[in-house]
């Protein structure tokens, strides 16, 4: 059903939209708080094992780093999308997430998706559900455990992740499918 009223930021100026829509623009010492992490993440990248820009799909930013949990069981997985306001950031600048939950046995992928506005926000919920079906499908290639627990995403996070959780029933469903079929 289509709402004849206009959207509720249409009377917002330029001004008020970037504010409302923009992390960079809402909190003037974004990149100083970035720029503080940037050590761990660079240490997570050279010092876990990983396998990184794994690719999930043909856009350049459908990729996903890995970072495996030692150990001979076969470990949990924990899949994190990055908040961005779906229009920025990169997996890169939350490499750290995977430090901690490594050490405590548990296999990290850290995804990236496609960004507004040269996606639209459909392709953008595409990414991820699309990254879930392939960690599902290919996890277990990484070391993680191949049971149907392994397509259970936990999905942190206060914009991607669950605004892009609840759609996602029906293609988790064949992805598990897909899963015990190999």
């Amino acid at each position: 059903m289509h709402d004849p009223r206009p959207p509720l930021w249409s009377g917002l100026s330029d001004e008020e939209h970037e504010f409302q829509y923009n992390p960079q623009r809402a909190f003037p010492n974004f990149a100083d708080h970035q720029a503080e992490r940037a050590p761990a993440n660079t240490s997570a990248r050279t010092n876990l094992k990983s396998h990184l820009d794994v690719p999930y799909g043909e856009h350049p930013l459908r990729r996903v780093d890995v970072f495996p949990a030692d150990g001979a069981a076969r470990t949990p997985v924990h899949v994190f999308f990055h908040g961005g306001y779906w229009r920025a950031q990169d997996k890169e600048n939350f490499t750290f997430v995977a430090r901690e939950l490594v050490a405590r046995g548990v296999t990290t992928v850290i995804a990236n998706y496609e960004l507004c506005p040269a996606s639209t926000l459909d392709g953008v919920v595409d990414s991820a559900l699309t990254a879930i079906e392939w960690i599902c499908r290919h996890i277990a290639d990484y070391g993680a455990t191949r049971t149907a627990s392994a397509c259970r995403a936990t999905l942190p996070g206060r914009t991607s992740a669950p605004r892009c959780s609840p759609r996602t029933g029906w293609r988790a469903a064949s992805a598990r499918r897909a899963f015990w079929a190999r």
